[in-house]
């Protein structure tokens, strides 16, 4: 176990924020705790990341936004230009995205727990 929450998974997705109409981005995903964090590459993983969410409490469900798309829904009554919307490269991908970020919305914010990761790092 870690002092701090720990790396669960990551994996390039591509993203757009608000309603999944602006612009869709390329971005490496890092799944920490509670924490999703978004940078441009891997390499830049020990930079400030381009944005991070925290998926505490979050609502995730799949999207007809694109195909293979996950919401992320900040807040639990209404889209928010806080939400994202994730891409995963397959169903079974999106699926397993899906997974990951429906575990960390569900963590406590202070939990430790390794989760698997479902995309190669």
């Amino acid at each position: 176990m870690c002092d701090v929450p720990c790396v669960a998974c990551a994996g390039y997705v591509t993203y757009s924020k608000n309603d999944g109409k602006q612009k869709w981005k390329r971005g490496y995903v890092v799944l920490q705790g509670t924490m999703l964090h978004v940078f441009k590459t891997s390499d830049h993983v020990t930079l400030k990341p381009l944005l991070s969410r925290s998926l505490h409490g979050t609502i995730i469900t799949p999207s007809d936004a694109a195909e293979h798309c996950v919401h992320i829904q900040v807040d639990p009554v209404t889209t928010s230009p806080k939400d994202l919307f994730v891409l995963a490269a397959d169903a079974e991908e999106c699926q397993q995205w899906q997974q990951q970020f429906v575990a960390a919305a569900n963590l406590q914010a202070r939990a430790t727990s390794l989760l698997l990761c479902p995309a190669a790092f």
